[in-house]
């Protein structure tokens, strides 16, 4: 199912305040401390700009509710966990929202988004729009939603 709509449309978000680069790296270490890495017992976090907005996880989620991306269908290896998290990703980078500390992860075997609030960390789903605080992924998930590397756009 290929969706039609204009990204432009979604509201814009009230941003709550900004983090530059060096606090953002700080938190995002902080809150993936202790977890066991692919290949390192440290992410590898990427920041390509020297400060980010900040929204509510409420915003997210209504910006979530707004975009068509997890309505795609969903096609092994040629429209899957990275396609949907880069279309995410392509969304959140259009007009307003392109300033907001979000991005693109990875871990071994899935691809997903993160953002922050400024507090905490939280984990996106692409194809079904959860979101989890990185410390509160339910167990069944945390195999799929551990960070390799992380890009922050």
């Amino acid at each position: 199912m290929k969706t039609n709509y204009n990204i432009a449309e979604i509201p814009f978000p009230k941003t709550v305040g900004e983090i530059d680069s060096g606090k953002l790296h700080q938190l995002l270490k902080e809150k993936l401390k202790g977890y066991v890495w692919f290949i390192s017992t440290t992410p590898k976090i990427y920041l390509v700009d020297r400060k980010y907005q900040l929204v509510t996880k409420e915003d997210m989620v209504k910006f979530l509710e707004d975009d068509k991306t997890d309505l795609e269908q969903y096609i092994a290896d040629y429209h899957d966990c990275d396609d949907f998290a880069w279309a995410l990703l392509g969304a959140m980078n259009v007009g307003s929202w392109s300033g907001i500390a979000f991005g693109f992860a990875f871990s071994r075997n899935h691809a997903f988004n993160v953002f922050t609030d400024g507090k905490d960390v939280y984990i996106i789903e692409p194809q079904r729009d959860y979101i989890w605080k990185v410390s509160e992924i339910p167990q069944k998930y945390k195999k799929f939603f551990l960070p390799v590397v992380l890009v922050m756009m």
